[in-house]
């Protein structure tokens, strides 16, 4: 929780000075720190059960798209970048964070059926479609330009790519973990 607050108040400096350097070491450093708790857990999945990874995964999820949704907001609205696209972009990585919530909610109630095998190779299906969408649009953004533009949108690039390389991570991790372990 520290480090999502404090990188969140690097990103509010960022944007409030012109920053590009800190935004961009502040995204990095919480992508990281998502990473390094997957990283964990991936090293304990042979111990641990697929539906377990999964709810920790999504939960994983919807912290990363909540701290989108919290840069962004402080970035444009409230910090004064200018960028038409800030609030609706900050609003969808809300929805997301909501919608993993709530994902995360019904996998973690006592029914059998959201712990079942079934249930976790489909969300591994899932979760290799999901690591393909965010390849390919990790892929452009790199060597679209984006990241050098000059433009009011740079830091929601840096938010962008840092979200992407977490979701991708945990996508991959899970969906590799549901093809080779079993509950």
């Amino acid at each position: 929780m520290a480090c999502f607050a404090a990188t969140l108040a690097a990103i509010w400096f960022a944007a409030s000075g012109g920053h590009r350097a800190v935004a961009a070491f502040a995204a990095a450093a919480f992508a990281a720190s998502i990473i390094a708790v997957g990283w964990r857990t991936d090293a304990k999945r042979r111990t641990s059960e697929r539906s377990q990874l999964l709810r920790l995964t999504v939960r994983l999820s919807s912290v990363i798209c909540s701290w989108a949704a919290g840069a962004l907001f402080l970035a444009y609205p409230i910090a004064g970048l200018r960028w038409q696209h800030g609030w609706q972009y900050g609003f969808g990585a809300a929805v997301f964070a909501i919608g993993f919530a709530l994902y995360s909610g019904w996998l973690s109630r006592s029914d059998p059926l959201n712990t079942t095998s079934r249930a976790v190779v489909a969300a591994g299906l899932l979760a290799e479609i999901e690591a393909t969408a965010i390849a390919i649009i990790l892929a452009w953004l790199m060597f679209s330009g984006k990241l050098m533009t000059t433009r009011e949108d740079w830091l929601a690039n840096d938010v962008f790519l840092a979200t992407g390389a977490v979701l991708l991570f945990l996508s991959l991790q899970f969906a590799l973990t549901a093809r080779t372990t079993s509950d």
